[in-house]
């Protein structure tokens, strides 16, 4: 079993290389304890213990790790600083994607709170006003992005039909053109079958007199 140490400055501004402290925290008149990730701040309804950043375990290491909430005032081992590469807390940072961005930030250190509810009527998060209102403008986001979306394919169709129309008018205007070089074909043939009938008038015309 190893000590720990914070790996970077992220939890103050002389964390580094620092030997963390253990603390186990007992409350006798909670009846519910929480820790949140991402959040500073309670429910309503709960009360704040301590708030801080969020510190873990590097996921390149084969040692398991557990997320820990760090106090935003952490304390240290008395003539702990050194590096001894124990088990080493980092920050955890916001990844995007699965984890919408906002209201995280990417590559950005999670915050986190401490909670704790003394009453048995204590409300289910799942139905906290700030639950439902993330919830809301989460939904509010998507539904702008489907109108967004929906417009812009709208106008995608438009332009599409604007091109189709000129097109066929294109090709209605070239038909038309051909039919009218067609017609004067014929009329330009008849024109010379009618020419060759008076050719041929006359060559009989002629026979006659020569007779």
């Amino acid at each position: 079993m190893f000590g720990g140490e914070f790996n970077n400055h992220c939890f103050a501004s002389n964390a580094y290389d620092e030997d963390v402290p253990c603390a186990l925290c007992r409350t006798i008149q909670a009846i519910s304890v929480i820790m949140i990730p991402g959040k500073n701040k309670c429910y309503n309804g709960w009360k704040i213990e301590y708030h801080g950043y969020l510190a873990s375990g590097h996921r390149g290491y084969a040692a398991a790790s557990a997320y820990v909430c760090v106090d935003i005032n952490p304390e240290y081992i008395m003539g702990g600083v050194g590096q001894q590469l124990g088990k080493l807390f980092y920050d955890v940072l916001s990844i995007c994607g699965s984890l919408k961005c906002p209201p995280y930030i990417k590559n950005y250190p999670l915050t986190c709170v401490v909670n704790t509810v003394k009453t048995n009527e204590k409300r289910l998060l799942l139905n906290d006003p700030d639950v439902l209102v993330n919830r809301l403008n989460r939904v509010e986001s998507i539904v702008s992005i489907l109108n967004a979306t929906v417009k812009q394919l709208s106008t995608e169709n438009q332009q599409q039909m604007l091109t189709i129309q000129q097109r066929e008018k294109t090709i209605n205007q070239q038909q038309t053109s051909i039919h009218q070089k067609q017609t004067s074909i014929q009329q330009h043939n008849t024109s010379i079958q009618q020419q060759q009938a008076f050719i041929q008038q006359q060559l009989v015309e002629i026979q006659q007199q020569t007779i």
